[in-house]
């Protein structure tokens, strides 16, 4: 027989957590990138170059449009990793949106490895956040700067979900939970 301890995060203590790491992430994306392309910056290169082939009116609805596929992607990335940890793959990953918070998520309905399901947990903030912003740095492109900062505050909820594994043996067996922003650890009687 198996037992379910349930460890779950608040989605407002989250998008609050999120909220605080602005500025911190913020300093440590755009300090390293000013150090770097300081002398490159002019007022003509925020408005030049990146975005003079969309009209300005355009630019709204591009943020928005950019933001849904990044929220899209993000979900997708949870689902890509977690379905080659798992042995049903695809068949195992449910997408959907948490009411009332509006949420959208991605769930994994096989049981994993804490080591997996962190690996599937972290992958959309390597990947959207973490990897656009060395880009930035490498290129001097200020746009994926803010697209890496945007997608790493955006993680915070992933980042706490992992935290509270962080007491957990890397191979103790977990389930994603179907619901709520958490998991269950699974242990045999």
């Amino acid at each position: 027989m198996t037992s379910k301890k349930e460890h779950l995060i608040d989605v407002a203590e989250a998008s609050r957590m999120g909220c605080s790491m602005l500025v911190p992430v913020l300093l440590s994306y755009v300090v390293p990138y000013l150090l770097i392309w300081k002398s490159h910056l002019s007022k003509e290169f925020f408005v030049v170059g990146y975005l003079d082939v969309v009209p300005a009116f355009l630019y709204p609805p591009l943020v928005v449009l950019v933001i849904f596929i990044g929220i899209i992607l993000h979900e997708g990335l949870h689902g890509l990793a977690w379905s080659i940890c798992s042995k049903a793959g695809w068949a195992s990953i449910r997408f959907g949106i948490m009411k009332p918070s509006y949420t959208p998520y991605c769930h994994c309905i096989e049981p994993l490895r804490v080591r997996q399901y962190i690996f599937g947990a972290l992958t959309p903030l390597f990947v959207l956040g973490m990897l656009p912003a060395i880009y930035a740095l490498i290129t001097g492109n200020w746009l994926f700067l803010i697209f890496g900062f945007f997608f790493t505050v955006t993680a915070v909820g992933d980042v706490m979900i992992v935290m509270k594994m962080r007491k957990l043996h890397a191979s103790t067996i977990v389930l994603d939970h179907p619901s709520e922003a958490g998991f269950y650890v699974l242990e045999k009687r």
